[in-house]
């Protein structure tokens, strides 16, 4: 598109939808057609190609592994515990800086 524009001034109105676009504006509307281009892209192929069986993606996607229970584990090893950890820290370093 950088190349059109370059090329043929007037391919800004189709790239920019308007010929009068600035160069942030002309930027933002090529980040907009990329993505759009990125999401078609993706869409297509995902259709077009076949999946994979779900005993291929066991251990590397999250919804096809198995989840282990937690059970066995203590509070000192559980995320929640050292999130209120940080949390209690947190505000207490806001109250000392204050």
């Amino acid at each position: 598109m950088w190349a059109w524009v370059k090329l043929d001034p007037t391919a800004l109105r189709y790239v920019a939808l308007s010929p009068y676009a600035k160069d942030m504006a002309e930027n933002m509307y090529r980040a907009l057609w990329s993505c759009l281009t990125c999401a078609i892209v993706t869409v297509l192929v995902s259709l077009l190609t076949t999946p994979k069986p779900e005993a291929e993606l066991k251990g590397l996607v999250y919804g096809a592994t198995d989840i282990p229970a937690e059970t066995y584990v203590s509070t000192f090893h559980r995320p929640w515990f050292w999130a209120a950890v940080v949390g209690v820290v947190f505000v207490v370093l806001n109250i000392i800086f204050w």
